[in-house]
C-alpha cells in the first residue's frame, strides 16, 4: 500500500476563515438590530442612523456570506483530492509515495495541486475534479461547460477552467523545481474526475494527458495507468524520499 503526505490544511484553514467572517458578519448585523430595537422601545420614535447602519451591516453580512458559500464550495472540490488519494494508495504498492494538497512555486507563481504521485516509475500530478453530470469540451479551450440538471428538473449550465491546462501548468511548474533540484525527469500529468456520475466528453483529446472518470472503474484503471507508465528512468528509494522531501 502506497504511503499517504498529507500537503498543509491551506485548504480546510482557508475553509474555516470563510465560515468564521460569515459567522461574524452576520451576528453583527443582529447586534445593531438589536440596539435599534431598543432605542426605539426606550424612547419610541425611530433612529434612522441606527436603522441605516444595520441595513448596511445586513447587506454587507449578505455579500459576505454568498460569497463565503462559493468560496467554501470551491474549497470542498480541493479537498475532494485527498479523498481519492485515500483511496488510491490502497491500489498502489509501497513503493509508491502520494502528497496531496501540495504548494508547489516557480518564479514566483504558486500551483496548488491536488495529488502527487512519486514512484520507482515516474512523478505524476493529477488534477481531481468534483463535477458530476454532464461535462463537455475542447482541449485546446479556456473553459469546459457543465450541464446540470436541479432538483425541480430545471437544466442549467456552468464554465469551469480547463483541467488540462491547468494540469498542465503544474507540471510546468514542478518539472522545473525538480530540476532545479538535480531530477531531470518527465511529470506526467492526469485529470481525474472523482464523482461518479460525471459524463465527460471532450474533443481534441491529447495523448500525452489522459482523463480517467470514476464511473468506469476509473480508480482502477487510474492506478493502472500509473503503475503502467513508463518515464525512461528507475528512481531509487533515495530519490523518492528526496522528491517527496522538495514537493511537501
Amino acid at each position: 500500500m502506497a504511503k499517504l503526505y498529507k500537503g498543509s490544511n491551506a485548504l480546510r484553514n482557508k475553509k474555516y476563515k470563510y465560515i468564521i467572517l460569515s459567522a461574524v458578519m452576520i451576528l453583527l448585523s443582529a447586534a445593531i438590530w438589536s440596539i435599534t430595537a431598543v432605542y426605539f422601545y426606550k424612547n419610541g420614535i425611530l433612529n434612522f442612523t441606527y436603522i441605516l447602519c444595520s441595513s448596511l451591516t445586513t447587506g454587507f453580512a449578505a455579500v459576505i456570506t454568498h460569497i463565503s458559500k462559493r468560496q467554501i464550495k470551491i474549497i470542498h472540490s480541493g479537498i475532494t483530492g485527498e479523498k481519492a488519494a485515500k483511496q488510491l494508495v490502497r491500489c498502489l504498492s509501497d513503493d509508491y509515495r502520494i502528497i496531496t494538497n501540495a504548494r508547489i512555486t516557480y518564479n514566483g507563481k504558486t500551483s496548488e495541486t491536488d495529488m502527487i504521485v512519486v514512484g520507482t516509475n515516474g512523478v505524476f500530478i493529477i488534477e481531481v475534479k468534483n463535477h458530476n453530470q454532464e461535462i463537455t469540451g475542447n482541449a485546446q479551450s479556456h473553459n469546459w461547460t457543465q450541464f446540470k440538471t436541479g432538483r425541480g428538473g430545471g437544466k442549467y449550465s456552468k464554465q469551469f477552467y480547463n483541467p488540462i491546462k491547468q494540469v498542465s501548468t503544474h507540471i510546468y511548474r514542478l518539472a522545473n523545481i525538480l530540476r532545479k533540484s538535480g531530477f531531470n525527469i518527465w511529470v506526467q500529468g492526469i485529470v481525474y474526475f472523482s464523482n461518479p456520475t460525471a459524463q465527460v466528453s471532450v474533443e481534441n483529446m491529447p495523448e500525452d494527458i489522459p482523463i480517467i472518470t470514476a464511473n468506469r472503474g476509473g480508480l482502477k484503471k487510474l492506478a493502472e495507468y500509473i503503475t503502467a507508465f513508463n518515464s525512461g528512468k528507475t528512481l531509487s528509494a533515495k530519490d523518492i524520499n528526496e522528491m517527496v522531501k522538495i514537493i511537501k
